[in-house]
């Protein structure tokens, strides 16, 4: 059986950082080695800047993933890895990529940070320049959700 004795550091900013803390959130599970934020985003960001945005997805995303989009309509909030897959979908299906430019990971606590710069053209349109910021969410090694805000198309 493995004890764990609570300890605490000096306290500089960095909220609750005793052993006890990290066993309860879930952070440490028995058997089983997460990533933390960092090595998460850094690995899903180099995916991503490979080209490899479903395999990104299909490595790190929770089953339970939530995806904002900044529209209205259908596809502005999705619930769950079937529909974000299917979001997935439709954009290759909908729009010719052309060029990806990937930078980040910045990293805060939970959460990170990646830009995307791409030139695509959208189906029955005009080549165009996109400039979108994702905001990821972690919870015990997964995104459980992708937020992303757009610098609106700059052809």
């Amino acid at each position: 059986m493995c004890r764990v004795k609570k300890t605490r550091t000096r306290n500089r900013g960095l909220g609750d950082v005793t052993t006890r803390h990290y066993i309860n959130s879930g952070w440490l599970q028995k058997g089983r080695d997460i990533m933390n934020t960092q090595e998460l985003a850094k690995a899903f960001t180099d995916m991503c800047a490979k080209g490899e945005f479903d395999a990104a997805g299909n490595e790190f995303w929770s089953d339970d993933i939530v995806s904002r989009e900044p529209m209205t309509g259908d596809m502005a909030v999705l619930k769950g890895r079937r529909a974000v897959e299917g979001k997935g979908e439709w954009w290759y299906a909908n729009h010719e990529v052309h060029n990806v430019k990937v930078e980040g990971p910045y990293v805060h606590g939970d959460q990170f940070v990646v830009r995307f710069k791409m030139e695509v053209t959208p189906k029955g349109k005009q080549r165009m320049d996109l400039d979108e910021v994702g905001l990821y969410t972690v919870q015990n090694g997964k995104i459980v959700e992708e937020r992303f805000f757009m610098g609106g198309p700059q052809s």
